[in-house]
């Protein structure tokens, strides 16, 4: 008997079989196999070279500006100016990240994902975060140089860790008095001249990991390097970790549904009250000591949007309009459009937005929400696709 993967693998064929349009490039009859098709083929093998590598050549640059801002700072550690410019840079590094954050496909997704390497983390990897064990690093001595940093956890590295040595108030430190380096001592021994020296060094060594894990990930996919995007434009073939068309088109769909599980639900929803707060869940804002929770919606809609269009390649709305459903097409860009709109409204950091109608926080989930109803919907019953498994009993 055949999988239900196989069944719906089938379904999805079977479906472009019935139109015209599709007609010539299938196997399709009795007693065809199924082959690949060149409505599907044309969008999943573009998404490397039309999507995520234009986006990692946004952030390859922003990096390294960061880490020459880094770098001043540790020249003149107790210099205010240089403090607020290697803020800037990291503003700017988050806000091209951002983008990025919604394309967790292949070697940036999850390991539990195919083709998922955990790259993404190395870079950003909130909201599993510690402000705690980033001061305790620092009080114990940054690490030495990348590949230092490399052998330490997640939530004391990348754009998150970077967070905390840039924006927490000069002296102080998030962890409680029980726990080093406050129970030590370590932390008052520093004084404050020694604090803003050790926080610059231990930004300098981050922000050069980060430049080396974005040129790890652009590797990843450049098709002079290991080419992830021929893996994943071609299904079912040799390396490819995909059993076929179906799955390839699922990844891209569920880095798309980062705006439904990530930003609507952990970035605006939690934080508002407006979403269940379920186990595990903090509530948190993201970036709260930077008060900067409200620039990461529209990046995160810009992701979507360019994984949606396929860059200035062929995208998902182009295969809805071949396969007759323009209209939803239609339906998806002005609920994006709308979800921008919304996101440019937001002033002020999320959590100090009220919950009441025409609130902007409130408007920016719920325009959001449309978006995300969409393609949780519609999107799944046209292309037979497969929700998540970490949306699985997700009603909202």
């Amino acid at each position: 008997m055949p999988s239900v993967r196989e069944r719906r693998s089938w379904g999805f064929v079977a479906g472009l079989c019935g139109l015209a349009v599709a007609g010539p490039f299938l196997g399709c009859g009795p007693g065809a196999e199924p082959e690949g098709n060149e409505l599907v083929d044309g969008l999943l093998e573009r998404v490397g070279p039309d999507v995520v590598l234009p986006t990692l050549a946004e952030v390859e640059p922003a990096f390294v500006a960061l880490a020459q801002a880094t770098g001043a700072w540790v020249a003149d550690p107790g210099s205010a100016d240089a403090r607020e410019a290697a803020q800037a840079a990291w503003r700017e590094a988050m806000a091209a990240w951002q983008v990025a954050e919604v394309h967790q496909l292949g070697p940036a997704a999850t390991s539990l994902r195919p083709g998922g390497r955990d790259l993404r983390d190395a870079i950003y990897s909130w909201p599993t975060t510690s402000r705690c064990r980033v001061d305790q690093a620092t009080a114990d001595g940054p690490p030495a140089d990348v590949a230092a940093v490399r052998a330490q956890l997640v939530d004391v590295r990348g754009l998150d860790a970077l967070e905390v040595l840039l924006f927490s108030p000069p002296t102080e430190n998030g962890c409680l008095p029980s726990v080093a380096p406050n129970a030590s001592g370590a932390w008052d021994a520093l004084g404050a001249d020694g604090i803003a020296a050790a926080r610059a060094a231990h930004a300098a060594v981050l922000a050069e990991d980060l430049v080396g894990q974005v040129r790890l990930l652009q590797t990843a996919w450049d098709p002079d390097g290991e080419d992830f995007g021929a893996l994943l434009g071609r299904p079912g073939v040799g390396d490819s970790p995909y059993d076929g068309e179906a799955d390839a088109l699922d990844a891209v769909y569920a880095a798309l549904f980062y705006l439904e599980l990530v930003t609507k639900d952990q970035k605006l929803g939690e934080v508002l009250g407006l979403q269940p707060c379920e186990e595990g869940c903090s509530g948190a804002p993201e970036t709260a000591l930077s008060g900067s929770s409200h620039l990461w919606i529209g990046p995160n809609l810009e992701g979507f949007r360019r994984l949606f269009h396929g860059g200035e390649g062929r995208g998902l709305d182009d295969l809805l309009d071949d396969l007759g459903h323009g209209d939803l097409a239609v339906d998806l860009e002005a609920a994006l459009d709308a979800a921008d709109l919304a996101a440019s409204a937001l002033v002020a950091p999320i959590e100090e937005s009220g919950m009441e109608p025409g609130d902007p926080g409130r408007a920016a989930y719920e325009a959001v929400k449309v978006l995300t109803d969409l393609l949780k919907g519609d999107l799944v019953t046209v292309l037979a696709l497969a929700v998540p498994q970490e949306a699985a009993g997700d009603n909202d």
